[in-house]
């Protein structure tokens, strides 16, 4: 009977061992922060033609190989995507630990001795080999729950640098259409500049007629002398342009100047993907992190419920001792197994406190669920309403351009024929450069606002 109760026990244990305490994960409901649909007036359209496509698909759209070069080596380069990187191999490592809990651990040894008394000629030797193995069974999951956070963890480091990765792209583009936006406010300021000297030589060739007097050269000079003024600033911000852009790609300072001093125009972005709100909770990389965070912190109040239970091991140890190396054979031979159970009575309150600690964390984590959540339903709706505005404004800043350069070629028309004020040139050169400016920043804010949805939605369509 005794035999048969020593045989039993292990799988007796083994059977209890599929128990786990504390709460089991589920995902919560989020559907209170969510909208039924974003409210746009028109921002949707044509960001279906965009919901089939790849992630790959969407950055070719761009139609800028370059962009699309300087994206695929900041993913490999960018220190922050690798450091990233890094914290996802450290999480791996961490469920491998947690997960080598659950198996039984066998170790060898050995040693030998040499002893000797005050007596010179009296001596001992001893040489010890041995084996030993055990095996924590996981009778209320402390273990299990310990892996399972660990597991949650790791998917919360993957979607970190799936986060990442995201940021970085959309932060390339970002940088990229700056860029492009201060080589072309550069240029328009050139062009701006060449009209004032046209416009100078007028008032000069006219001055030297006598048709006009000599207000009009000065104020023209003086047009001319305000722009040369803005231009260093201007070549300072292309400057500043190419250096963040280097920065993200962790190259030092220049090393991009031969690919990116060449100008080119603003790319025009893709329409973002297009996403109803409740598909935010499967696109966000964020959502995703906080409902493992969730997961994991759920987990951990098990373990920390089960710490606070018996705990059986079952161990097991052979050993062989002789005098000599030559006398193995005829050594002390021991082998002992056998179950041993601990029980937590008192340690002053520290394990009911650990539970404590942990049911807070699951709660905080719960409530930053929610707060990820909602933050990003603002944050796809602004970014809808604002790209839905600046749309709006394209078809007006266009044609005040055209208007414009209409209206600068009358005055200097009406100037030159001495029907017309130099004043009326300089104000028409001045709204033509505003007017160009807008639209340049215009186009720019177009691609940036259409980045930053598409970042809102959790990138573009899987």
């Amino acid at each position: 009977m005794f035999r048969t109760s020593r045989i039993c026990l292990p799988f007796a244990a083994l059977f209890l061992a599929g128990c786990m305490l504390g709460p089991d994960y589920e995902r919560p409901d989020a559907s209170a922060d969510l909208p039924d649909a974003f409210r746009v007036r028109g921002g949707a359209e044509g960001a279906a033609a965009a919901a089939d496509e790849d992630e790959a698909a969407w950055w070719d759209a761009w139609g800028d190989p370059l962009l699309a070069r300087l994206l695929e080596e900041g993913c490999a380069t960018n220190l922050t995507v690798r450091e990233a990187a890094a914290r996802l191999r450290q999480s791996r490592a961490e469920l491998d630990s947690a997960r080598a809990a659950l198996w039984p651990t066998l170790g060898i040894s050995g040693s030998g001795s040499k002893s000797k008394t005050y007596d010179p000629d009296d001596s001992a030797t001893a040489y010890r080999a041995g084996a030993d193995a055990g095996w924590e069974i996981d009778l209320f999951g402390k273990n299990r729950r310990s892996a399972e956070a660990a597991s949650a963890e790791l998917e919360g480091a993957e979607l970190a640098l799936e986060d990442a990765l995201l940021s970085l792209r959309a932060e390339i583009a970002s940088d990229y259409v700056a860029l492009r936006l201060a080589q072309e406010a550069l240029e328009i300021a050139h062009s701006n500049l060449a009209a004032e000297v046209q416009s100078a030589e007028i008032a000069r060739a006219k001055g030297e007629s006598g048709f006009t007097s000599g207000s009009d050269v000065a104020a023209a000079e003086a047009s001319i002398a305000t722009t040369r003024a803005v231009l260093p600033a201007r070549e300072a911000a292309v400057s500043a342009a190419a250096r963040a852009i280097e920065r993200l790609l962790a190259r030092p300072p220049f090393a991009l100047e031969g690919e990116l001093a060449e100008p080119a125009p603003i790319p025009a972005a893709p329409a973002p993907p297009e996403a109803a709100p409740a598909e935010l909770l499967a696109r966000r990389p964020d959502v995703r992190r906080a409902a493992a965070s969730l997961h994991a912190a759920t987990a951990r109040v098990g373990a920390a419920r089960a710490a606070r239970f018996p705990q059986i091991n079952l161990a097991a140890s052979a050993s062989l001792s002789a005098d000599s190396l030559s006398g193995w054979s005829d050594g002390t031979k021991a082998l002992s197994f056998g179950p041993s159970v601990s029980l937590p009575l008192f340690r002053g309150g520290a394990l009911r406190a650990a539970e404590a600690r942990a049911r807070a964390a699951a709660d905080e984590a719960l409530l930053a669920y929610h707060d990820t959540v909602l933050a990003a339903v603002h944050e796809a709706q602004d970014g809808w309403t604002r790209l839905d505005a600046e749309r709006a404004r394209t078809e007006n800043l266009e044609a005040a351009v055209r208007h414009d350069e209409d209206a600068l070629r009358a005055a200097r028309e009406l100037y030159r024929a001495g029907k017309g004020d130099f004043t009326a040139v300089i104000v028409r050169q001045t709204a033509l450069l505003s007017a160009r400016m807008s639209l340049a920043q215009h186009r720019a804010d177009l691609a940036t606002l259409s980045l930053s949805l598409c970042k809102a939605l959790g990138g573009p369509a899987r």
